[in-house]
């Protein structure tokens, strides 16, 4: 259920984000959007990093080894609020 809530959350959190840009019409994924992707693979990786580099939090995170099953979840949460979020705002499908 969590990895459910979870994608869930990134759902909502990715509809704030570019919901307006979007809807505005002047929506380009330019610079911005690449400079967006880059910080988010840098934040990854130097967590990465630290988690290798730190016996105990790798101990930790030793556990947590996403699946495919586990990523369609998330991705299953995500989708399922942003349709009843758009639902909802909208008033439809379409």
């Amino acid at each position: 259920m969590k990895p459910l809530i979870l994608g869930a959350l990134m759902g909502l959190m990715m509809l704030a984000m570019l919901h307006g840009q979007i809807m505005s019409g002047d929506f380009q994924f330019g610079w911005a959007g690449i400079a967006f992707v880059l910080a988010h693979v840098a934040v990854l990786g130097v967590l990465g990093i630290v988690a290798l580099m730190v016996p105990a939090l790798r101990r930790r995170l030793s556990g947590h080894r996403p699946s495919g099953r586990h990523m369609a979840t998330m991705l299953a949460g995500a989708i399922i609020v942003i349709a009843v979020v758009h639902v909802f705002v909208h008033g439809g499908v379409a």
